[in-house]
């Protein structure tokens, strides 16, 4: 027993005595990312006596080459650096987060993010010995040139389209930004798309149409449902890629349920009725169903899930009395008979809600004949869309005697009063459309939004001089338009034409030339159509000789066409844009001269595939 206990050393004398007899061993391998180096661990044995056990050691003293692999892999490849990053680092792995997170969105990991290409740039660019932060800040404090040849260019990684339409990185729900968020892991509670709702807005995300999910993920849900149809249904809409694209044209995303949509979708473009009942949300993927993250005032989260039903059950109330509902707007935002600027400035928006997460509504002057109106709005755009007219309706009482004179018919030719006769219109009303549109071009037009007294009287003496010399130069662009949309009018009478075309030419003609047409067509627009008139007579001429070649053409522009007539003939249409629509209607007018009267050339490029991308930028989540 005493010579055990006298016998008994601690292993760490022997290392430094017998240094040169004891083996060392390395093991486990990794990058320290809070020091910045690689670091490894260490086993020290004599004659197989462990005398020193996971010790850690800076690998570049023992495998340089290995270490630098490491330090590019796991430090500069995925961004695992210590504070402070250099800028050039910082860029790489901002164009590097672009790949991953559009992996994600799309659903297919490693198909745009190859690391080993993000690897072979560094270890062509960075010194043999250089293993660490401390190296890389160094060498790149000594070398002007370094930090240029670190940056990561377009030219370094592959490509990636903008996905902003596709897959949007937020809703927003009367005035309410929700994030959304992608991730792509199979099996995972957080699988798909999830939306980050504050507890307040919980009853109005109930509202929205989530199961339209997003643009990028529609076709593999529409797929999916028909994929699980029962057979009876399934085999009648084969090939399903024909009748998805058959379907897609005929959709309104979020107007109506999606089973609803595509069930009236399918029944257009395929005659089959599939009833609503064979469609099972509760069964598809999890990542083709919205996730919703229920979150408090102050970012903590409550709850999460598919089924929006149960999160409002379960936490809606939870908002009650911290400030969710929305308030009654006071009398100051509900005036009528507004003769005058005397009611004060006009905020852009109003927070209606109590403390916390915002509701927004948009005041706005509204025309009410003789006078203006002040009301409340959902959208900027239909509160923009009505203030121009309200206070246009100020400015014309404001201008007195000379506005009345600027309301006089015009004086018109013989043959374009028989014309404007035949439109079930008169000179009277031309007259008063041409003065309302001019006074709008005056001083509205193109112009920022007029919110205050000051600005008011301000745009008046700048602009009232302007008023005359526009309702003229309007007048005579008008009354241009109407002698050739007569003359179209004969040449299409005339024509010997295929019927569609002689459809199509004459419902052209009717969505340009209206009642109406002189005041509501803007003039960046109506200075376009005698253009667009004069291809129509191009079109007439070439189509007579050649029939079957106006029909392709026809056929190629019919679903661009159909899709905005029948929004536009909705009694309550989607959600969208009225900027972008009105834009998508006159790039169709452009897209005709391209296709018919390519010699008298558009301002802008246009092309169907320019046009598919605008109308997805016109309907609003």
């Amino acid at each position: 027993m005493f010579a055990r206990t006298a016998a008994c050393i601690d292993p760490s004398w022997i290392e430094p005595i017998a240094k040169r007899l004891c083996k060392s061993s390395y093991h486990s391998a990794s990058w320290d990312a809070t020091r910045g180096f690689v670091r490894v661990k260490e086993r020290v044995t004599l004659f197989g006596l462990v005398l020193v056990e996971g010790r850690t050691r800076d690998y570049s003293r023992i495998e340089p080459a290995e270490a630098r692999a490491i330090f590019i892999r796991e430090g500069l490849v995925a961004g695992a650096f210590p504070a402070p990053v250099p800028p050039c680092l910082t860029a790489n792995l901002a164009r590097i987060r672009t790949l991953l997170d559009a992996e994600e969105k799309t659903r297919q990991h490693g198909g745009l993010f190859d690391p080993e290409t993000a690897f072979a740039f560094y270890d062509t660019r960075l010194p043999p010995e250089l293993c660490s932060a401390a190296d890389l800040r160094r060498w790149l404090r000594e070398n002007a040139t370094a930090s240029d040849a670190m940056t990561l260019t377009e030219a370094d990684l592959p490509p990636v389209r903008d996905l902003s339409l596709a897959y949007p990185d937020a809703v927003t729900l009367s005035g309410n930004r929700l994030a959304l968020t992608y991730r792509h892991a199979q099996g995972e509670a957080d699988d798909g798309i999830t939306c980050t709702v504050p507890a307040a807005v919980l009853p109005l995300a109930a509202a929205w149409r989530s199961e339209w999910l997003v643009p990028g993920l529609l076709d593999e849900k529409l797929r999916w449902m028909v994929h699980v149809l029962p057979t009876r249904y399934r085999r009648l809409l084969q090939p399903v890629d024909e009748t998805l694209s058959m379907c897609r044209s005929r959709l309104t995303p979020g107007h109506r349920a999606l089973a609803e949509a595509f069930s009236d979708a399918l029944y257009a473009a395929r005659g089959v009725r599939v009833p609503t009942d064979c469609w099972h949300e509760d069964a598809v993927p999890d990542h083709l169903r919205m996730r919703f993250a229920v979150q408090d005032e102050a970012g903590r989260e409550l709850g999460s899930g598919r089924n929006i039903a149960l999160l409002v059950n379960v936490f809606a109330p939870r908002s009650e009395g911290a400030g969710a509902a929305v308030q009654t707007p006071d009398a100051r935002w509900q005036k009528d008979g507004l003769t005058q600027w005397d009611f004060g400035a006009l905020p852009a928006q109003l927070d209606v809600g109590k403390a916390g997460w915002p509701i927004i509504h948009y005041p706005a002057l509204v025309d009410a004949g003789d006078t203006a109106s002040l009301r409340l709005f959902a959208t900027p755009a239909e509160a923009a869309a009505a203030h121009d007219k309200g206070v246009c309706r100020l400015f014309a009482l404001a201008l007195g005697k000379e506005w009345k004179r600027v309301m006089q018919p015009p004086s018109l030719p013989r043959d374009v009063a028989a014309y404007v006769k035949q439109l079930d219109m008169s000179a009277e009303r031309l007259g008063q459309e041409l003065a309302r549109a001019a006074l709008r071009e005056t001083f509205t037009e193109g112009r920022p939004p007029i919110r205050d007294a000051a600005a008011f009287q301000e745009r008046l003496a700048a602009e009232r001089g302007r008023l005359h010399g526009v309702h003229l130069a309007r007048s005579r662009l008008v009354v241009a338009i109407l002698h050739a949309a007569r003359g179209v009018e004969h040449d299409l009478l005339a024509a010997a034409l295929p019927p569609d075309t002689q459809e199509d030419l004459a419902e052209q003609l009717a969505w340009l030339i209206f009642p109406g047409f002189a005041e509501s067509i803007p003039a960046a627009q109506l200075q376009h159509l005698p253009r667009y008139l004069e291809a129509c007579r191009v079109r007439i001429q070439r189509a007579q000789g050649n029939p079957h070649g106006d029909t392709r053409k026809l056929n190629e522009l019919k679903p661009l066409w159909q899709r905005y007539t029948r929004h536009v003939a909705l009694a309550e249409p989607p959600r969208h844009d009225p900027a972008l629509l009105a834009d998508y209607r006159w790039q169709i007018e452009e897209q005709r001269v391209s296709l018919f009267a390519q010699e008298l050339r558009t301002p802008a490029p246009v092309s169907a595939k320019r046009l598919d991308a605008l109308w997805a930028q016109v309907l609003l989540p």
